[in-house]
């Protein structure tokens, strides 16, 4: 792995410093940027951002890209050294880009960005400006925004808004959410988790795992106690912009949903989440009803031939786990596909 560290930092015990995840420059918010082969994408992301100012840093991490990905990262590096830093390494895949980024991060704040996605510029000025008075009122866990989801001829935009489980501009906890509609997802467009609490959660994401971001946000959501909803439509993306291909040799697309998936089930299973004022399980629930639905449809969609086959090895798989909630998810994500078609 390289890193670019930018001109002006200063040698020797600085970047020791740097490596052991201590803060050089403390920054209100890091922004991860996992890219790779986003050459036509990554320009945009990176002029948006810069609405952010100097209280944040920027992380591209340019993951085995075979485009211009890590010259254009060079550039901002190179135009903007007091926001921009710059990772190349081979290609590990989100998980190990999220990683990497946490454990050099100097944001008190940490928000992952798909290059894929846009971030409106003066959403993001509020933000921060809604952010430094949560931080001097001591700060919080998570901090939640609106997210769009574009949509095409034949499908509306739809904007993510949380209205109705949080109240806007409170420091709350979970006790005072109220529930969740189905189609309102907690994903890296809506949630920023502070640095220190991730750094504390231990957590370690698969390396070459496509669709990890899901792991991540799954994981981390019960580690928060305090969160604030700050009530702007700040990030947007495109229906059926995914996470970029799987890394070569690392299986298809539908495996990595399904491992995906049935880790998430483990996880909701085994009660590793389950804290004291955590995010309420039904939510948890409706997450992985979700996860089960998009592999299955994966899996129909991708599989060829061997789908059926593949489908009976996710449903056993999930039995070996917990038989009852296995039964229970299968009938429930059954009632889901039928309202879909």
């Amino acid at each position: 792995m390289n890193i670019l560290f930018p001109a002006g930092m200063p040698g020797g015990g600085d970047r020791a410093a740097h490596r052991r995840g201590k803060a050089v420059c403390m920054k209100l918010v890091t922004f991860a940027v996992p890219c790779r082969n986003a050459e036509r994408e990554l320009r945009a992301l990176c002029e948006s951002l810069l609405a952010a100012g100097d209280a944040a840093e920027i992380f591209l991490i340019d993951d085995g890209s075979a485009d211009g990905t890590g010259r254009i990262a060079d550039e901002y590096a190179g135009e903007h050294p007091e926001i921009f830093r710059v990772i190349h390494q081979e290609t590990g895949g989100i998980g190990d880009c999220i990683d990497r980024a946490v454990r050099f991060a100097s944001g008190r704040y940490f928000k992952v960005m798909d290059p894929r996605e846009g971030i409106d510029a003066e959403s993001l000025v509020n933000v921060m400006k809604k952010i430094r008075r949560l931080e001097a009122a001591g700060g919080v866990d998570m901090i939640v925004t609106n997210y769009t989801i574009r949509g095409n001829d034949s499908i509306p935009d739809r904007t993510v808004r949380f209205r109705n489980v949080f109240r806007p501009g409170r420091i709350i906890g979970w006790d005072k959410a109220r529930p969740f509609l189905a189609w309102q997802r907690m994903t890296l467009q809506s949630c920023m988790f502070r640095t220190k609490l991730i750094r504390k959660s231990g957590i370690s994401l698969p390396k070459k795992l496509s669709c990890a971001e899901d792991l991540f946000v799954f994981a981390m959501l019960p580690q928060v106690q305090q969160l604030c909803y700050l009530d702007r439509d700040l990030c947007s993306r495109r229906l059926g912009a995914g996470t970029p291909e799987p890394p070569e040799g690392s299986g298809e697309r539908w495996e990595h949903r399904m491992t995906v998936c049935l880790e998430i089930f483990r996880m909701l299973c085994s009660g590793e989440l389950r804290q004291e004022h955590a995010i309420p399980e039904k939510y948890l629930r409706q997450e992985a009803q979700y996860q089960f639905l998009l592999t299955v449809m994966t899996v129909r969609l991708t599989a060829g031939d061997g789908a059926d086959e593949q489908l009976r090895g996710l449903w056993r798989k999930a039995g070996n786990i917990d038989p009852v909630r296995a039964l229970q998810m299968r009938a429930a994500v059954l009632v889901k596909a039928r309202l879909i078609k």
